[in-house]
């Protein structure tokens, strides 16, 4: 999820254009591996195209092996996320699709996911 925090116009900004800061907290996983990124973020807006630059910390779950055993971890990594989205109407209903990267220190934990969803 997504929540704003502030709204963030320089004054230098082409008319139509607008911007937001947010905090989000997303999760995903494959395997043995996931992290759950919460993220200080700019939400760029230019009529119904958006992106979305920010970075924080993920907190990650994955193996290692040592000894030669596999052995579970947890850490608090480094995570950053770049976005790029398209907001819509469907009838009444304000909708988006959004394609977004999420990067980690740990590149094992690097990832890109595509959404569509209903904007509240």
């Amino acid at each position: 999820g997504e929540y704003k925090i502030s709204d963030a116009n320089f004054g230098t900004m082409d008319r139509g254009s607008s911007g937001i800061f947010s905090l989000s907290v997303d999760y995903y996983s494959k395997g043995a591996a996931s992290a759950v990124p919460v993220l200080f973020n700019y939400v760029g807006m230019k009529n119904e195209m958006y992106y979305t630059v920010g970075a924080g910390i993920a907190l990650t779950r994955d193996e290692e092996l040592v000894g030669g055993v596999m052995q579970g971890r947890s850490k608090a990594n480094f995570a950053y996320q770049l976005g790029v989205g398209y907001n819509f109407q469907s009838g009444t209903n304000p909708l988006f699709v959004e394609g977004r990267y999420f990067g980690n220190s740990n590149t094992k934990l690097n990832g890109f996911g595509v959404y569509v969803g209903i904007r509240l």
